[in-house]
């Protein structure tokens, strides 16, 4: 089971009021949820605690995350609102009242209704920290999928494919996005799911150890430019989004050239481009096949270079290259080191803004 200690090392910088809520919340939830169990036979305490751990890793704030550990008590545990609002105030038991009822909207299979029960959702969550709750509390619901009735699994895999990941998509939380599209795809398809993991195994080994060396290569010729503070790392496409690829494909492997992806995360937006020219100074690039996702970032405020070039090691390779503050917003969207008081004041100016300009507030709704 998480410890709170776990959690509290997940947190940033906390104050020593931020760990005392934290540590209040889940002692509170440990006997609100005293005796109860999930389907696997685990204290049900498990879920929340471990909520809260996924809220800290995303970088949220202490009452956020004591709302994760609070999240089922009121309605599954044996507390009242006002025990909650007495205990913990207004703002927590907002964001748990929340989380109650986006449970309340079920997706009940039809996709021509995704995008109706999607909205529902956004306009349902008024706080957007709701939104992130619920993100996280269905990842690790996910995760525990097979303990699941097997009559529920599929339902509930849908839900969150259809659902869950493009709401954690149009926040830009990449990272959410691809964890929950995996953990749902065996359940919904469990033969193509088998397909698409040996398809990308192989490929995986037949591209790996030229990677390696690209990588290498590729390091030695920025160091030579005096680019020292940088990282690299490779990126493997997601099984459901190389899944929809090859639907788009036909099925065909050899059009595919992002399941393995070079990943260099550089200080600046200057080294970005800096090293964009390095890299097509060693490597030939493919016509077409370059988005500057700097300069036109895409609608969930994803940022970053992307090039696809022939090497001589690992074949046809894409290279992606960002900031470190462009690799965090891309892992972590909206939730990324960015405090509710930062969050509210970035809503209320984009607001602002749309309200004198010709645009409406609806501009922005992706972020509300």
């Amino acid at each position: 089971m998480t410890t709170v200690k776990e959690i509290i090392g997940e947190m940033s910088t906390p104050s020593p009021e931020d760990i005392a809520l934290v540590e209040n919340a889940y002692e509170y939830s440990k006997k609100a949820h005293g005796g109860q169990t999930r389907y696997s036979g685990e204290p049900y305490f498990t879920h929340p605690a471990a909520t809260a751990k996924i809220l800290a890793e995303y970088g949220m704030d202490a009452t956020t995350i004591a709302a994760g550990l609070l999240h089922d008590a009121v309605e599954d545990g044996c507390i009242s609102r006002a025990d909650v609002e007495k205990e913990f105030g207004k703002d927590l038991l907002f964001i748990v009242d929340g989380v109650t009822k986006l449970g309340t909207h079920k997706y009940r299979g039809a996709e021509r209704h995704a995008e109706s029960l999607r909205r529902l959702l956004v306009a349902t969550a008024s706080d957007i920290r709701v939104l992130i709750v619920k993100l996280a509390d269905r990842k690790h619901n996910m995760q525990t999928l097979k303990h699941v009735p097997e009559h529920k699994r599929r339902r509930i895999a849908l839900e969150t494919l259809e659902i869950y990941a493009p709401i954690a998509d149009r926040l830009g939380i990449g990272k959410m996005k691809n964890i929950l599209e995996d953990l749902a795809f065996p359940f919904v398809d469990p033969d193509a799911a088998t397909h698409v993991a040996e398809v990308r195994k192989l490929k995986t080994k037949e591209t790996e150890d030229g990677l390696a060396k690209v990588q290498k290569e590729l390091k030695q010729q920025l160091a030579k430019k005096g680019l020292t503070t940088f990282r690299t790392d490779i990126r493997m496409k997601g099984l459901w989004s190389l899944h929809q690829k090859l639907r788009r494909k036909h099925d065909d492997i050899n059009l595919i050239h992002d399941i393995a992806a070079l990943r260099v995360i550089v200080p600046t937006i200057e080294d970005c481009y800096a090293t964009l020219g390095t890299v097509h100074a060693l490597y030939k690039p493919l016509p077409g096949e370059f988005k500057d996702y700097i300069a036109f970032p895409k609608p969930n405020g994803y940022q970053s270079l992307h090039t696809t070039v022939v090497t001589p090691e690992a074949g046809i390779v894409e290279i992606q290259i960002r900031t470190e503050e462009m690799h965090r917003r891309a892992q972590f969207g909206i939730a990324s080191h960015m405090s509710y008081k930062q969050l509210r004041e970035k809503v209320g100016k984009l607001e602002e803004k749309a309200q004198k300009s010709r645009f409406s507030s609806l501009s922005f709704s992706w972020v509300r």
